[in-house]
This record gives structure tokens, sequence and C-alpha cells, in this order.
């Protein structure tokens, strides 16, 4: 499917003036009618969608370095969206990571079992996210 639009961002679903997420854009998408779901516009904005840009942001050691020198805890977010995130896991523990993201709502009840077991493996710290970004989606509290 090919979408031809532009979005003012006044008209996306941000609080303030943070940065949209590739959800609030779906969002906006569905909801001027250029996608029946919501789901649909965000495959069309991730990895392998027809707009899909990669990020141009810091890398993970250099985030890494920046979040420690401001006294706070490195956390490897959402790894099972990683493809093969335990490649990543040992050079990052070198790098200064503190956690991994293990309860996530889009990891499976196998997925978390597995991400505890590396956690506890490499001394990472165990966290969850609730990764909230629009009402409606599945929070951790509902799926553990």
């Amino acid at each position: 499917q090919r979408v031809k639009s532009d979005i003012i961002f006044e008209e996306l679903p941000t609080p303030g003036n943070r940065v949209p997420s590739k959800y609030q854009i779906a969002k906006t998408l569905k909801k001027r009618g250029l996608f029946d779901k919501s789901k649909d516009a965000l495959k069309y904005l991730s990895k392998g969608g027809e707009v899909y840009i990669e990020s141009a942001g810091p890398n993970p050691e250099e985030s890494i370095s920046v979040i420690k020198k401001a006294g706070g805890k490195a956390v490897l977010a959402h790894p099972g969206r990683i493809d093969k995130p335990e490649n990543l896991m040992a050079g990052l523990k070198e790098s200064g990571l503190d956690g991994l993201e293990c309860f996530y709502p889009e990891h499976s009840p196998e997925q978390i079992g597995d991400f505890i077991k590396k956690a506890e493996y490499y001394g990472f710290i165990i966290t969850a996210g609730s990764d909230f970004h629009e009402i409606g989606r599945a929070s951790c509290r509902e799926r553990v």
C-alpha cells in the first residue's frame, strides 16, 4: 500500500513538545482513513516498512557512557524486538550495561523466562517497562 500524506506536528497526539513516536504517527494515519487499523500503519512505519528510517542516534556504547556519566543505570530495553539480542549482551556488559528489560508487553512468557536467565547469567538488574505510548496498549501489569 502506497501512502502519501503530510502530517502537521500539532495534529499528533503527543503531550507538550515531546517527540512523537511511531505509535502516535500510526494513530494519526488511521484517523485520516489511510489505514483501517493502527497496527497496519505501524507496519508501514516499522523496520521493513516502506517509510522506515534507520535511527541516526548514538550507538549503544555511547548511550551507556552518557547514562553512566549522568549517574544512571543503563538498561537494554525491548530485547525481544532486537535480532539476536544475546549477541549484544556480552559486549554491552563490558561497556557498562547494568540491566535488561525482561518484562515488556510484547514479550512472550518464554521470552521473559529466557531474558531473566540471561540477566542472571550476566549479573544484570531485571527491569520491567510499561512502554506506554497510547491508551489501549497492554501493559506489563496486564500480562504478568
